[in-house]
């Protein structure tokens, strides 16, 4: 790997621009989106794209694509990946780009590496000190894997090495769980009152961070990841459990009114 490698985005949408804005200081990037980019916004070591070519004459090609279109973006550019090429993704989940870089990247010298980065635009809007990245080596070479590692790391990002597994499993009962969380909150369209709790108000800056995020991001992150579906069957046990053990608290005390009134 080249000391300072040349970069390129695929997509520019609100997390594309959270990871040009971690990388546009330290290296040359390449900017690729099907929607115009304005490029009033871009630093001078920055160029747009005008073909697919022009992407993929860079080093190293982060894919910043929509979950749910990752694997149509791999599948139909896959002719334009190179033997010294190194690919990244920043999914949300990590077992779905891991199936399918294996299955595209079989019987090449094309290696990839895992991402996740643990922040999104609202979060990093200060910087990214302290901010959590899980990362997992993949098929990337260990001198690549301990260049971004340490580029994390000098950035000041907590870097978390996890498997896939392991990550998809752990990220369904924190981040899935609460965006699925927010989310239910604001379909009840609860507002703030005179009289809010400490913790009330905790819910409520957790509904409006997630619910700034896409209804997209929030369904891929509950569909794409199995371990998302096994948390909400478990949630929803837990509900029921919670709710009934009220009803029946509710219904003895109800009896209990009852009985005194006619002694």
């Amino acid at each position: 790997m080249k000391n300072i490698p040349t970069i390129s985005i695929i997509g520019f949408g609100r997390f594309g621009k959270v990871l040009y804005k971690l990388l546009k200081d330290d290296f040359t990037i390449t900017l690729f989106q099907r929607h115009p980019i304005n490029n009033a916004l871009l630093s001078k070591n920055t160029r747009v794209a005008t073909s697919l070519t022009d992407v993929y004459s860079s080093d190293v090609i982060f894919f910043a694509c929509p979950m749910e279109s990752f694997e149509q973006v791999v599948m139909e550019q896959k002719e334009y990946f190179r033997n010294d090429q190194l690919l990244i993704d920043v999914l949300s989940v990590k077992s779905l780009p891991a199936k399918i870089f294996a299955k595209v990247l079989a019987g090449t010298k094309t290696r990839a590496l895992l991402t996740h980065p643990m922040f999104g635009p609202e979060s990093s809007r200060k910087g990214f000190t302290k901010l959590n990245i899980v990362v997992n080596q993949f098929s990337a070479t260990k001198q690549e894997f301990n260049f971004w590692k340490n580029f994390f790391i000098m950035k000041e990002l907590n870097v978390i090495e996890m498997s896939p597994k392991g990550h998809d499993k752990t990220i369904a009962h924190t981040q899935a769980l609460t965006h699925f969380i927010g989310r239910l909150v604001d379909s009840m369209d609860i507002r703030s009152t005179s009289i809010n709790t400490p913790t009330f108000t905790k819910l409520l800056e957790i509904r409006e961070s997630i619910c700034k995020d896409t209804e997209q991001l929030f369904r891929n992150m509950q569909t794409m990841n199995t371990h998302s579906g096994r948390m909400r069957k478990k949630l929803k046990i837990r509900f029921n459990k919670l709710f009934d053990s009220l009803e029946n608290s509710s219904d003895t005390i109800t009896k209990g009114e009852k009985h005194d009134k006619h002694k």
